[in-house]
């Protein structure tokens, strides 16, 4: 798994900061684009504010995975 997730992301260091974050969370990405936990909707901004990057990394973090099925399908199954 990480694997793939690494290779997509090899030539983004700030997407992958993102999505490093997403799964030491257990963070999932839902079929909108949204970070939740549960039910909870994270803001993007909160994100790029913890790990110090701009909010629209986060937004095309999460463009990037809805948009490919082998990621969704991972990030849509995340559980802490």
């Amino acid at each position: 798994m990480w694997t793939v997730i690494q290779e997509k992301f090899k030539n983004h260091p700030a997407q992958e900061k993102v999505i490093r974050l997403l799964l030491e969370r257990g963070f999932q990405v839902n079929e909108q684009g949204r970070v939740v936990s549960g039910s909870i909707e994270i803001p993007h901004t909160q994100i790029a504010n913890e790990i110090g990057v701009d909010r629209r990394v986060v937004d095309s973090t999460c463009e990037t995975i809805r948009n490919e099925k082998t990621l969704l399908q991972i990030f849509r199954n995340v559980r802490t």
